[in-house]
C-alpha cells in the first residue's frame, strides 16, 4: 500500500497525518531514523522482518508508550508472533486495511489490540507452550536427586 492510500484511508478520521517515504530499507539506517512524536504509527510492513523489527526498536525508544499497527501483504506465524513480541499492538494485511484501518487505529488508541483473532490464539499458545515446558523442566531438575547426595 503506498502512502497515498493511506492518506486516502484516514483522510476525515481526525487523526494528523504524518507520511514519510522512507529513503533506505536497511536496519542499521531504519534505527538512526528521525522519528516525528506521535502515540499511533502505522508501519508498511513490506520491508524485510529485521527492517521492520529495526524501524519499530527506534519507535519505541523515542517514543514509549506508542501504539504500533503494521500493515503487510500476509503475516506467517514466525512474522505474527516476532512482531507482537516486539510490541506491536496490531496488524493487517494490505487486503483488510481498506475496511479496517479506520476502525483499528481507535481500538489501538485506546489500549486494545487489532490482530485477527487466529494470530493472536496461535501467539497465545505459543507463549503458553513455552512456559509450561519451561515449568516442566524446572519440575524434572527439582525432582532428580543432586550430585554428589546419596539417595
Amino acid at each position: 500500500m503506498v502512502l497515498a492510500d493511506f492518506s486516502r484511508l484516514l483522510e476525515g478520521s481526525g487523526y494528523r497525518l504524518i507520511l514519510r517515504q522512507l529513503e533506505s530499507m536497511l536496519a542499521p539506517d531504519l534505527r538512526r531514523l528521525p522519528i516525528p512524536k506521535a502515540f499511533l504509527y502505522v508501519v508498511d510492513g513490506h520491508a524485510s522482518q529485521p527492517a521492520t523489527s529495526a524501524l519499530m526498536t527506534n519507535v519505541f525508544e523515542r517514543a514509549p508508550g506508542a501504539r504500533v499497527m503494521v500493515v503487510a501483504d500476509k503475516f506467517s506465524a514466525n512474522e505474527t508472533h516476532s512482531l507482537l513480541q516486539h510490541g506491536a499492538k496490531g496488524l493487517l494485511t494490505y487486503a483488510e486495511a481498506g475496511q479496517q484501518l479506520s476502525r483499528a487505529l481507535p481500538q489501538m488508541a485506546s489500549g486494545g489490540f487489532w490482530v485477527p483473532r487466529a494470530m493472536l490464539s496461535e501467539f497465545v499458545d505459543s507463549i503458553l507452550n513455552s512456559s509450561r515446558t519451561r515449568r516442566l523442566k524446572v519440575d524434572a531438575a527439582a525432582r532428580r536427586p543432586a550430585a554428589g547426595r546419596s539417595a
